[in-house]
């Protein structure tokens, strides 16, 4: 079956657990990934190695993985408007966990603190020397969306007016707004209730589903379905009560675990 998996943000003990317990239900598992694989937790290399490693998994880009890509590469698909050079961008993205990412691959905090004071393009280049050509390669592959026949996969946001036919996704192109959108863009509530024009059902992460109160009165951290969308960030990196959650494409059932490593399992219902 397919697994849908939401964002880890360097979470990598939560996401082994999880993995773990998708496989005693689904010995045979294909895993999707929506992206925001570092940041904000402690062990985004060991996330990333891991991703690397499994031989049934396809990942999309996330929003922080656009910035890692620019920092690291000079490469971005849609940059922040305010961070869209690669100095703007670990400037800005240090407050939100890109010194934990840097930690995790053995960068000592003094050399961070020096960069982020005396910003330079020589002095970035010599902080991320560690950083291996493998984890380079990862994001700046990372596509913005997986496709299959009956549903897509993104982070952020696809225009809920719009069709998500393959014509319509596959034409990104770079002044359209919708390229941005899709990695940054964040649903209102009235959204995801709506009914859509979509073909296939998509599924996205980057928005912690608290944001939506009124979904949920009794769990603010269980995934939400809407007419043709799932969400599925369970804000695993934002607080000690957040999951990581893996959400079933073929019954829509979902497995979570809790940074005490309990699982939790139910069943999405509209």
């Amino acid at each position: 079956m397919r697994w849908i998996i939401g964002d880890i943000h360097g979470m990598y003990r939560m996401l082994c657990a999880l993995l773990e317990a998708v496989q005693q239900k689904d010995p045979l598992p294909q895993f999707y990934f929506v992206g925001d694989y570092v940041n904000r937790g402690p062990e985004s290399k060991l996330v990333v190695d891991l991703l690397l490693s499994l031989k049934n998994a396809r990942c999309v880009r996330g929003n922080h993985d656009e910035v890692f890509d620019l920092v690291l590469n000079n490469h971005s698909f849609a940059p922040h408007p305010e961070m869209n050079a690669r100095l703007d961008a670990f400037l800005g993205f240090l407050q939100f966990g890109l010194d934990a990412t840097l930690l995790s691959y053995g960068i000592d905090s003094e050399k961070i603190e020096q960069a982020a004071h005396r910003p330079s393009f020589k002095a970035l280049d010599h902080l991320l020397e560690s950083i291996p050509q493998e984890h380079r390669n990862f994001f700046q592959s990372l596509p913005t969306v997986i496709e299959e026949s009956d549903l897509i996969i993104a982070h952020g946001k696809w225009d809920p007016e719009m069709l998500n036919d393959t014509y319509q996704i596959r034409y990104l192109a770079p002044d359209s707004p919708q390229r941005n959108l899709i990695i940054w863009g964040r649903y209102v509530e009235n959204e995801i209730r709506k009914t859509k024009p979509w073909s296939r059902r998509m599924f996205f992460g980057h928005t912690p589903v608290s944001t939506y109160a009124s979904f949920w009165t009794r769990d603010a951290h269980r995934p939400i379905i809407g007419p043709q969308i799932v969400l599925l960030d369970t804000g695993a990196a934002l607080s000690a009560q957040g999951r990581l959650t893996a959400v079933c494409a073929d019954d829509l059932s979902f497995i979570q675990i809790d940074r005490g490593g309990i699982v939790l399992s139910g069943k999405l219902q509209q």
